[in-house]
This record gives structure tokens, C-alpha cells and sequence, in this order.
């Protein structure tokens, strides 16, 4: 059972893998001018080997697949849509989701720019019965809106809320991002440093009236070595992420249960 996941995981790396080397190429040539200069297109893979969500370990080996379309409606005010996803590979990957999304950004300025957005996460495999074989009251699926504001001038700021109607969570997260530009070395070539804080309460996890109350903060930072060509980038990275929780928490006790961990990842994005 485990080697038919892995072996599906890597066809979807490697088909993700083909297909994002055919559109590099198309950048490369520069071939992927759209004719409205209104629209955008982005889309990527990424790889983890560990997957933290508000603070939370939720998954390990983790595909993360990802699209948006925007579309400017009014002067700075634009429109999109698109999916987000992390798929574990691993056997007990219960908080697999698919979240399609809905949001507005504004531009107040060329460095300040409001952005509001609504999420539909479906939970592919969380169970309807315990390991007892009990019928469970875990929400297979969750509503989140989310606020924020980003101030882009020498270096990337970040502000924002979020709310989670299943849940009950609420949670508000700080960030920092740094670009150090190393294209005197390599045409392209950059590497990006971050560095986030957050605070989460959730007083229904999952849904589930049996489970406890949280409320914890959490952390991370990291670095990624960036590589641009034309329309895409292509990243690889290591983080550290983690969270105030007791270990034995519900949410540590979950999939890999661990409390804080280092995080590697790749990715490769392109926007159109």
C-alpha cells in the first residue's frame, strides 16, 4: 500500500516536472507574451519534505501543486482566482487538502497593497471513523477568509488575519523577506530570505467537538537559493518551522507528530 503511494507520487513529480520544464523552455525563447496585458497567469510545483500549516505539522513528503488567474477590473484593483494543494505522500497524510480560492488585491501604492481572499479547503482523506472504527465528527472540508496588507520597498512586509469558520481559528501572522541579488555572480540568480511569526486559537479543531481548545504562536525562517530565467523561477531551500504547543497536543500528535522541524523544498513557479 505505501510503495503504490510513493510510486504514484513520484509519476505526479515527474509528470509536474515535464511539464513545467516544457513552459520554462517557452519562457527561455520567449514565447509566452499574452495578448491582454490585463490578465496574469501563475502556476508551479513545489516538493517538502515537511509541510507546517498556521504553525501546525500537518503532513510529510508533500507535493504542493498550484494555479491563479488575475484580472484587472478597475485601476489597481484586481480580481483572481485559482487552487491551492498539499498532497503527503506519506501512509498517514490525513490533512491532504484542495483549496480552490477567490480574492481582490488593491494596490494603494506602487509599495502598499491590500489583498482579501475566501478558500474552500476539501480534506481528501480525512476519515469518517476512528481508529475504533466509531464514526467521527471530523469536518471533511473547511470555509476560510483571509485580510492582509504587504509593504514591498526594500525589503517584502507582511500583516495578516485569517478565520476559519469549521474550525473556529483565528489566527494572525507577521512576515519579513529579504532578496539578496547575486546576479553579478549569475545572470538571475538571487537568494531570498524569510522569516515569519504567528498566533493561532482554535476552539473546534477539525470540527471536532471531543478535541480540546489551542492556543499557541508560532515561528519560522529559512533561505532560498533562486534562480530566474524569463517568466519562471526556480527555488530550493531550507526552513526551520515550529510552534509553543505541547508536544502531546492534538495538533503535534498528528500526522509525523512533531512539534518543530527543519523543512527542505523546491520549487518552480512561472507567471505569465
Amino acid at each position: 500500500m505505501f510503495k503504490s503511494n510513493e510510486g504514484s507520487f513520484m509519476k505526479k513529480i515527474l509528470l509536474a516536472a515535464s511539464v513545467m520544464c516544457g513552459v520554462v523552455g517557452l519562457c527561455a525563447n520567449g514565447s509566452t507574451n499574452l495578448p491582454e496585458q490585463n490578465l496574469t497567469i501563475d502556476f508551479g510545483v513545489g516538493l517538502k519534505n515537511e509541510y507546517f500549516s498556521h504553525g501546525r505539522h500537518e503532513l510529510r513528503k508533500v507535493y504542493i501543486p498550484r494555479a491563479k488567474v488575475g484580472y484587472q477590473i478597475f485601476d489597481e484593483v484586481w480580481m483572481y482566482t485559482g487552487i491551492d494543494s498539499a498532497l503527503g505522500m506519506a501512509k498517514d497524510s490525513l490533512f491532504n487538502h484542495v483549496s480552490p480560492l477567490v480574492g481582490i488585491s488593491y494596490n494603494v501604492t506602487d509599495e502598499v497593497k491590500l489583498d482579501t481572499r475566501y478558500l474552500h479547503h476539501f480534506y481528501t482523506k480525512m476519515p469518517k471513523k476512528d481508529r475504533n472504527g466509531q464514526p467521527t465528527d471530523a469536518k471533511r472540508y473547511s470555509n476560510e477568509i483571509s485580510l492582509g496588507v504587504v509593504f514591498d520597498t526594500f525589503m517584502k512586509l507582511s500583516l495578516g488575519g485569517s478565520y476559519d469558520f469549521e474550525h473556529k481559528e483565528a489566527t494572525l501572522e507577521g512576515a519579513a523577506g529579504y532578496n539578496f541579488d547575486l546576479s553579478f555572480l549569475i545572470s538571475g540568480l538571487g537568494v531570498d530570505m524569510w522569516a515569519k511569526v504567528g498566533n493561532d486559537c482554535t476552539k473546534k479543531p477539525w470540527g471536532m467537538a471531543r478535541l480540546p481548545k489551542t492556543h499557541y504562536y508560532y515561528y519560522g525562517a529559512g533561505a532560498d537559493l533562486a534562480y530566474k530565467i524569463n517568466c519562471a523561477r526556480v527555488k530550493v531551500g531550507v526552513g526551520y518551522e515550529g510552534n509553543s504547543a505541547n508536544k502531546k497536543d492534538w495538533m503535534n500528535a498528528g500526522s509525523g507528530g512533531k512539534k518543530n522541524s527543519f523543512v527542505l523544498s523546491a520549487s518552480i513557479d512561472c507567471s505569465f
